[in-house]
């Protein structure tokens, strides 16, 4: 395994879920959380927009805790990232 790419310390579960990401810039749209954990998420936004690396987010889930993270990679409208502590 890649230096650039370190172990990921907790299991991932895949998940359907939609949500609303708001960005740094009070942007707010639609995406589909594909994958969770305690530390990170996996995102990919369903109208067309695209995250910048290092961006910080919110993520609402209908009826769930406003959760903020840092965007850590993206490709296409694919986006992964860290939760803020």
């Amino acid at each position: 395994m890649s230096d650039k790419w370190p172990l990921r310390r907790s299991t991932r579960i895949d998940v359907a879920l939609d949500a609303r990401l708001t960005t740094s810039d009070n942007v707010t749209f639609a995406v589909l959380i594909r994958d969770i954990s305690a530390a990170g998420f996996r995102v990919e936004a369903l109208t067309g927009e695209e995250l910048l690396v290092g961006e910080t987010i919110k993520i609402q889930v209908p009826g769930e805790q406003q959760l903020t993270g840092q965007i850590k990679w993206t490709a296409g409208r694919t986006a992964g990232g860290v939760f803020s502590a």
